[in-house]
């Protein structure tokens, strides 16, 4: 059996160098954990997990705990972690939430009584008295795609005030002046912060978006869809539909579509994500663009880099990615009496 003496005896390198190097550690110069990595595949080194957990007093897994694992946009978000996971030794716990503080609550206890080394987190943001103990322990926690209010917590996602403003800016400059808000859930920060952008831009044009305007819902086509023929059976005057999510938003120009109504001709439609299916013929989804399948990456590095961190205490990190106006068939000008 190779062992990893094995590996430094053929390198010319230090035990402990090798092991480091095998497990990602980021004060071993990325060449020679490069060098190392592709020395032990050609030699048929295969670690023994259960003792180097004894012997490091870590799991070797780490959890990401989501409210949907079966929306897209964090299903992108797994496969970017679980990439950067495996490359690095580590296994992923995928923990679902349903947006539920109280099964948010139950996963965090889980990875506490389970030992696993780190969270990635996409929070529900209600108020969590389990996820504030977390955040007091030493055991490194990165936030997801939506900030944690107040926290002083890593961080990756994207400004998604910005986002909501790029959406609501879009619209306006096609000449749409009356919105309805689809869907959503305000149990999210990143959300909240979305509808701040919205709410920006139209008081740029000295548009107010009032209560009535707005229809909360699930983050799912279904909900998206029931929401719009709401709306349109109440008669309200609109030309644009901002909706939370690209699922949200398909929901709702099939809503549209099902009422006898066009879009873009009777009323423009925009997403946000950017998800596979916006691209699709026959939806062909305006909406805001960001890199998940990165995002998910990022936040791994940044925990796994966390786990062997030495200094105390550890500096707290923030990275936020890039977004943008993707324009396709569902927005364009208000039509005109």
């Amino acid at each position: 059996m190779v062992t990893i003496k094995d590996i430094a005896r053929e390198l010319d390198l230090s035990y402990s160098s090798v092991s480091l190097a095998l497990n990602g550690d980021t004060r071993i110069k990325e060449q020679t954990r490069e060098r190392v990595k592709s020395k032990a595949e050609e030699m048929g080194y295969r670690r023994n997990a259960q003792a180097r957990a004894l012997v490091m007093n870590k799991s070797e897994m780490v959890g990401f705990i989501l409210p949907d694992i079966a929306n897209p946009f964090f299903a992108s978000l797994i496969l970017g972690a679980e990439e950067i996971a495996f490359r690095r030794g580590y296994s992923l716990v995928i923990c679902n939430t349903n947006w539920s503080s109280k099964l948010e609550a139950m996963h965090l206890n889980l990875v506490i009584e389970r030992k696993i080394d780190g969270i990635l987190l996409v929070s529900c943001n209600e108020p969590n008295p389990t996820l504030e103990k977390v955040l007091s322990l030493e055991l490194p926690v990165v936030f997801v795609s939506s900030p944690y209010p107040d926290a002083e917590a890593n961080f990756v996602g994207t400004d998604s005030e910005h986002g909501g403003y790029l959406a609501a800016k879009h619209l306006l400059d096609l000449g749409h002046r009356k919105f309805v808000v689809v869907g959503g859930r305000f149990n999210s920060e990143a959300i909240s912060q979305r509808f701040k952008g919205y709410e920006r831009a139209l008081g740029e044009y000295g548009i107010p978006l009032e209560e009535s305007d707005v229809y909360p819902g699930d983050f799912s086509v279904e909900s998206g869809c029931n929401s719009i023929k709401r709306i349109l059976s109440e008669q309200h005057a609109f030309s644009a539909v901002l909706a939370f999510d690209d699922l949200i938003a398909i929901g709702v120009m099939n809503g549209i579509r099902e009422s006898g109504l066009r879009v873009p001709d009777d009323i423009s439609v925009i997403g946000f994500d950017n998800i596979e299916a916006a691209s699709f013929s026959g939806i062909d989804l305006t909406t805001i663009s960001m890199d998940k399948i990165s995002m998910g990456r990022l936040a791994a590095e940044m925990l796994l880099d966390d786990l062997y961190c030495t200094d105390k205490p550890r500096d707290r990190k923030r990275t936020v990615l890039d977004q943008e106006l993707v324009v396709r068939k569902s927005t364009g000008p208000v039509k005109r009496p």
